[in-house]
């Protein structure tokens, strides 16, 4: 992994955070294999911060993809797609961006006759609570080296 990089991946918002109970889950990521657990990351985030309704045409989803709104890009919702496990959740959403249709285009798309009306996209609340179950209070010496 470089140390910069002129492009983001977008999944760093998945892996690096503050540990708030909104947030996903606090991880170590190895150098060998930091795609594939950015990949993992992602899916276990976005299996509980995805709730599609197809009546609706809604995606209710974190905050975090509406703060970082720029790095994710206008095409979010596909790539929350490509990002999420199989799972009941992601066929909702499959069905509302029409995947498994294979049109290439906007026009392709009308003259199918699909219904086209825009995806709403809301956010869920976020808690700014401690995600720890426990937490350890610091007390006075703690930490402090023993012996020197």
């Amino acid at each position: 992994m470089p140390l910069a990089d002129d492009e983001v991946d977008e999944r760093i918002h998945f892996a690096l955070n503050c540990g708030a109970a909104s947030c996903p889950i606090v991880k170590s990521y190895s150098i060998e294999n930091w795609d594939e657990e950015f990949g993992l990351g992602a899916e276990g985030f976005l299996r509980e911060n995805v709730f599609t309704s197809t009546e609706e045409r809604t995606v209710r989803v974190s905050m975090i993809l509406k703060w970082y709104a720029k790095d994710f890009g206008p095409e979010v919702l596909d790539k929350i797609y490509d990002w999420m496990a199989d799972s009941e959740e992601k066929d909702k959403l499959g069905r509302l961006l029409d995947k498994g249709v294979e049109l290439s285009n906007e026009a392709e798309r009308l003259a199918s006759g699909k219904r086209v009306s825009e995806i709403k996209i809301k956010y869920l609340p976020y808690d700014w609570g401690i995600k720890a179950s426990k937490c350890v209070k610091f007390r006075k010496g703690y930490g402090k080296r023993v012996g020197l």
